[in-house]
């Protein structure tokens, strides 16, 4: 089963779950909730650019090309198994996993 028909039977399973239930039809909210219950997640924004990694707050996780986390912490990338790099030296295109709060 392909990641499509996998969805499709999330989202029937939510609807016959509601019908059958007796509710009014599912909303968009509820099909929302059944998928993100069913482990969906927005893909991650991805930098292609040197000016994106330049831009990002520090705390910012990220991917690189290389198959290497990186945070950036002061004025560098720190990987978990090599040297830091300059601000915009990390090898891209890089997915970023995380960006801190404010």
């Amino acid at each position: 089963m392909n990641a499509r028909d996998e969805l499709v039977a999330i989202l029937r399973d939510a609807a016959d779950a509601v019908i059958a239930a007796g509710l009014p039809v599912l909303t968009y909210e509820g099909y929302a909730d059944a998928v993100l219950a069913a482990g969906w997640r927005p893909p991650p924004r991805v930098i292609v650019d040197p000016a994106g990694l330049g831009a990002a707050p520090d705390g910012t996780t990220i991917l690189d090309a290389l198959g290497v986390p990186r945070q950036l912490t002061g004025n560098g990338w720190i990987g978990t198994s090599s040297a830091g790099l300059p601000p915009l030296q990390a090898p891209l295109p890089a997915a970023v996993q995380h960006v801190p709060s404010s």
